[in-house]
Parts: C-alpha cells; sequence; structure tokens
C-alpha cells in the first residue's frame, strides 16, 4: 500500500510538472502586454509554414517612441494594447504576432484585396481617441507571399517596403512586388559596389554639338557611364543618385573631368578638332561647393596642357539657388581662366531666365523637355521655345538644343537661328569618338 501510494504521488507531482510546463510554454508563446502572439511563436510559425501562400504585413507604429519618451511606458502601453485591439478585429482570422517594441507581422491566409484591410485599419486609427491625442499613425509594407519563397524572407520584401516608405512622407503602406524587390536589391548591391568601381569601371562617353548653321562639329559633352561584370550596364539614373546620398558624386565628377581634359587634349594635338573645340562635362553642386574643386580643375588643364577655352563646365539651376553667392564666386574663377559655363537643363521657369541676366554665363543649354512640348502642342509650344530664344539672344548668350531627335525639330531650331544642337539625330554619345 506504501509503495502504490509513493507511486501515485511521484507520478501526480511528474503531471504537475508537465502542466507547469505546458503553462510556461503557452506564456511564451503569447506577448504578455498584447496577449498576441511572441517573437518565439513567429519564429516557431516560420519554420512550419514556409509553403503556406498568402500574404506577410508588416506594420510600424509612427510617433510611439516619442510617446515612450515624453509621457511614459504606461501611455505607451496603452497605445500598444489598442492596436492589438485593432489588429484583432481587421485580421480576424490570420496570425498577429508582435515580433518587437511596436513592430507586428501578421499573415493573412487570404490573399484577395489586402487594401481593403489596409484602409479598415487606417480608418480605425484615425478614428480613436487615443491615437490622434498622441498622434500615432502607422506605416505598413505587404508582400504577396507563394509557396516558393519562406516566411522569413516574405517579411523582409514587406520590410523593404516599410524602408521605401520612410524615405517618401507621402505614401503610408506598399506593396513589396516583385519589380520592386528586384530594383531594391539591385540599388543595394549598386550601392556596395560603388564607390570601389568608380576608378576602375567608369568611364566617359562623348556625346557631339553641332553648329546648326552649317553643321560643323563645334564640340562634345562628356557623360559618366559605369559597365560591371556582374550587373553589366548601369544607368546614371541609377548610380547617381545613389552617389550623391553616400557623398561620394565628386568622384564621378572629378573622373569625368579628367577623362574629358584628356580627351579634348589628344584631339587638338592630333588635329582631329578645331582649336576653337569644346567639351563640356557636368558638376553636381556637392562638387562645386568642394574647397578642392577649383585646384582640382586647374590642376588638370595645367597638367594636359589644355587652354580653358577649349573646356565648358554645366551647372545648374539649383546651384545657384543654394548658394549663389559662393557660386558666382567661383565660376568667375573660372571665367578667369578662361573656362566657358553653360546653364544645363533650362526650361522655361520664371526663377531660372531672372537668373540669367545676373550670372556670369555664356551659353544656356535648353532641355528636351521644351522640344517635346513643341511636339505636344506645336502652335504654344513654337511660341514658348521663340519667346525663349529672344530672351536668350537679348542677354548676349548662345544656346544649345538638347534631345534633338526629328528633322522637324531641327529645320525649326535652324529657321529660329538656334547655334547649337545636340541630340540622338545628329550623334549618339559614344565611347571611341573621333578615336
Amino acid at each position: 500500500m506504501g509503495n502504490s501510494l509513493m507511486i501515485l504521488i511521484f507520478i501526480a507531482f511528474q503531471v504537475a510538472i508537465f502542466f507547469k510546463y505546458l503553462r510556461i510554454k503557452n506564456q511564451l508563446k503569447r506577448d504578455d502586454l498584447t496577449k498576441l502572439y511572441s517573437r518565439k511563436s513567429y519564429n516557431e510559425f516560420c519554420k512550419s509554414n514556409n509553403n503556406k501562400t498568402g500574404v506577410t504585413f508588416l506594420l510600424n507604429l509612427n510617433n510611439f517612441r516619442k510617446v515612450n519618451d515624453l509621457h511614459g511606458h504606461e501611455d505607451g502601453d496603452l497605445i500598444l494594447q489598442e492596436t492589438s485591439i485593432f489588429l484583432k478585429s481587421v485580421f480576424k482570422k490570420d496570425k498577429i504576432f508582435r515580433i518587437s517594441g511596436d513592430e507586428f507581422y501578421i499573415f493573412s491566409y487570404n490573399d484577395k484585396n489586402p487594401i481593403y484591410k489596409i484602409e479598415n485599419l487606417k480608418e480605425l486609427f484615425s478614428n480613436s481617441f487615443l491615437m490622434k491625442k498622441y498622434n500615432v499613425s502607422f506605416t505598413l509594407g505587404y508582400h504577396k507571399k507563394s509557396n516558393c519563397i519562406s516566411s522569413e524572407e516574405s517579411l523582409k520584401c514587406s520590410d523593404m517596403a516599410i524602408n521605401a516608405i520612410k524615405k517618401n512622407s507621402e505614401i503610408w503602406y506598399k506593396e513589396a512586388t516583385s519589380n520592386f524587390i528586384e530594383k531594391t536589391r539591385r540599388n543595394k548591391r549598386i550601392k556596395s559596389l560603388l564607390e570601389n568601381s568608380i576608378n576602375t569601371e567608369f568611364y566617359a562617353v562623348f556625346q557631339p554639338k553641332y553648329n546648326l548653321s552649317d553643321n560643323t562639329l563645334s564640340g562634345a559633352e562628356a557623360l559618366a557611364r559605369w559597365e560591371n561584370t556582374d550587373l553589366k550596364f548601369i544607368s546614371p539614373a541609377e548610380f547617381i543618385p545613389l552617389a550623391e546620398k553616400m557623398g561620394i558624386v565628386y568622384k564621378i565628377d572629378y573622373k569625368i573631368a579628367e577623362e574629358a581634359i584628356k580627351k579634348v587634349a589628344a584631339l587638338l594635338e592630333k588635329k582631329a578638332v578645331t582649336k576653337d573645340f569644346r567639351l563640356s562635362f557636368n558638376m553636381s553642386s556637392e562638387t562645386f561647393m568642394r574647397e578642392d574643386m577649383l585646384p582640382y580643375i586647374f590642376d588638370l588643364l595645367e597638367f594636359y596642357k589644355v587652354d580653358g577655352t577649349n573646356i565648358e563646365i554645366e551647372i545648374t539651376e539649383s546651384m545657384i539657388l543654394k548658394n549663389s553667392k559662393t557660386t558666382i564666386e567661383r565660376l568667375e574663377k573660372l571665367k578667369e581662366k578662361n573656362i566657358f559655363i553653360s546653364m544645363d537643363d533650362f526650361t522655361a521657369g520664371y526663377s531660372t531666365v531672372g537668373l540669367l541676366a545676373t550670372l556670369p554665363v555664356d551659353i544656356v543649354k535648353f532641355d528636351r523637355s521644351l522640344i517635346l512640348a513643341m511636339n505636344e502642342d506645336k502652335q504654344k509650344g513654337k511660341v514658348i521655345y521663340k519667346g525663349l530664344v529672344k530672351i536668350m539672344k537679348s542677354l548676349g548668350l548662345k544656346i544649345v538644343a538638347e534631345g534633338i531627335e526629328k528633322e522637324e525639330d531641327l529645320e525649326f531650331l535652324i529657321q529660329n537661328s538656334v547655334e547649337y544642337g545636340q541630340g540622338f539625330l545628329l550623334g549618339k554619345p559614344q565611347r571611341d569618338f573621333l578615336n
């Protein structure tokens, strides 16, 4: 009898331990504050649901950290609890996880109309007294998961969408489409390769400019190009914005400036061009404001034995607007070396026209959009173009028309005494220009 009692007590004790273990395990599966599934549950869910299809949502609260810092964690906890109530209300049959402070993950087995759910959630936030009191909203990224991508990878895609939202304050939710994911990953790869590739993989191409009155070659513009072994051709529209964000666009500008000056020196030496031939290159506002910009250009001219009259530096309106006094001082220093200055990307903006009268500029490059405007509305477009030509001539400025692609546009420009032209009709950018 005594042994049987001991065995029963032992079994009861083991059962109690087992149930305690289950209770603790279940507690770990839930977040104490919101009663949503925890990070641990999320990890288990990812491992066992990789072959499921559905929609992965990732939600971040905006202004939540400020609530904690200014009003205390108790108020922050109220925000989190109300958020969990809203999520349960909208995503009723879905898995909802709180994976960190103000970050929530939702997996919806129904991939139809995710925007309907997002709009419902937004309405709950907008009508909430608590959320309005603390100015709390949310940003949300989502990804339509297929059965050939893991749950964790799908969450990373939603996170990419969240990061894109943070860079664009005009949107508050975004889908991570296949095109978006491909572009984001490509940009990340470009960013990782960019700085170390400038000296090894970047090169200049040269687009010819012609004197429209007699169809003779008057110059060319040096443009940056990048060809990578893995990614192949990388467009300037991809690498220039990244280089600006990374603070290394000056390295590209300096590389192309040297390529341009070296090229014009070679062309003049072998008498492939006339003595008044000019090669132009662009300079960003960041580069133009660098202390070493003027010495760098002057040293290149001296090293390659090129006169300033054979060089043209293209600037933009934004450079003047950012720091007019310093910009004008530096332009005047360049003019002292007989370097030509052109205003690039000129459109019909009033601020630009007003600036031109006060700037040490020789040439204005009419943006391609002005020609496109003529093609869209011939009558108005031509009136605007003719008016701008008259203004430039009255200011004593030469004009380069960019984006000439049709014979009829060329005819119009010649008839209206536009001095120079550039565009695919006259010549595409070439790496082996006049070799």
